[in-house]
């Protein structure tokens, strides 16, 4: 197979039904990968009664069943909020599954050089929201911090935990999908692809910005070690993680996650297969190796008013 494997579909099932299928596909894959050992924390149901919508937050709940009604767990959310753009900050305990269900999506989703993941702390040198996007390089005899543009237009998610330690100004410009430094200013995200009018595939004009997931410890807070910045905050869809009794079992957060990407990978191209009529072996390495951008076409935000997630912005909309 020479031509990139969205050309290929394309041509084969008509862009329309491209992104249906890859978004299917998708979500699919994330659920047969995680369900298995991600703790189902229930934080909404959805009902629907005598022409009534009601939608009800789930304090402490753990994969309960919803009579006549739909139930949203935190990694539901996650994958509502990548689709949608929406930065999510977690607000909870230590131990109640925030960081174990971020990192395991995004880590599941994502190959390792295409996320970051990081834990801020009270030293001055170690809490840079920024650096693993900048670096210095010696310049006419001195140092300049430059941006690593090869990481940052690679990077489809940040992960920052403990994140109201950070610098105010650093977390809005990642929110806007931005890093800067030394007076320059690069996009954080991959680049979406596009069709012509002729169903050809060119390259995009748009990036996909990366993915943001915040945590914070409301104790901490407590005690003394920052507030965020409401700035910050009104940015980012808040979320209480509530604990559920029974913390994350800890043979769970031992769980060897490493080659969860691969059997990701191995999900998709199989579902993706039973729905076009391809060969596994003509499309898996393809789409290994067009990863980046194919999830980038998948999780673009303008997609989703398509009518096949039209439910997940009346969803963020009650919420």
């Amino acid at each position: 197979m020479t031509e990139h494997i969205l050309q290929v579909l394309n041509q084969s099932i008509g862009k329309d039904q491209l992104y249906q299928t890859l978004l299917e596909c998708f979500v699919d894959s994330v659920h047969d990968v995680l369900d298995p050992y991600v703790k189902p924390v229930s934080l909404y149901t959805f009902s629907y009664n005598d022409g009534e919508n009601k939608v009800g937050y789930k304090e402490g709940s753990e994969g309960e069943e919803v009579e006549d009604g739909i139930e949203t767990t935190a990694l539901d959310l996650t994958v509502i909020c990548d689709l949608l753009g929406l930065p999510i900050l977690w607000a909870g305990d230590t131990g109640t599954g925030k960081t174990f269900t971020t990192e395991n999506y995004i880590k599941t989703t994502l190959d390792s050089g295409s996320y970051q993941s990081m834990r801020l702390s009270g030293n001055v040198f170690t809490n840079n929201i920024f650096q693993p996007f900048i670096e210095n390089v010696k310049e006419n005899g001195g140092f300049r911090t430059k941006i690593k543009t090869d990481v940052a237009h690679s990077t489809g998610a940040v992960f920052i935990d403990e994140l109201n330690r950070g610098k105010s100004d650093q977390a809005l410009a990642m929110l806007d999908g931005k890093v800067n430094a030394s007076g320059e200013e690069e996009y954080i995200g991959v680049l979406i692809p596009e069709f012509d009018e002729q169903g050809n595939l060119i390259e995009g004009q748009r990036y996909k910005r990366a993915f943001v997931v915040g945590a914070i410890n409301p104790k901490s807070v407590d005690r003394g070690v920052g507030e965020l910045s409401p700035a910050v905050r009104d940015r980012m869809m808040e979320v209480r993680f509530p604990n559920t009794g029974s913390q994350q079992d800890q043979n769970d957060i031992h769980i060897n996650t490493d080659q969860n990407h691969e059997k990701f990978i191995d999900s998709f191209v199989d579902k993706l297969c039973q729905k076009t009529g391809f060969h596994k072996e003509s499309v898996r390495e393809e789409v290994s190796k067009n990863w980046d951008e194919i999830r980038a076409y998948v999780t673009d935000p303008l997609k989703s008013e398509k009518q096949k997630v039209y439910t997940a912005h009346e969803y963020s909309d009650f919420i």
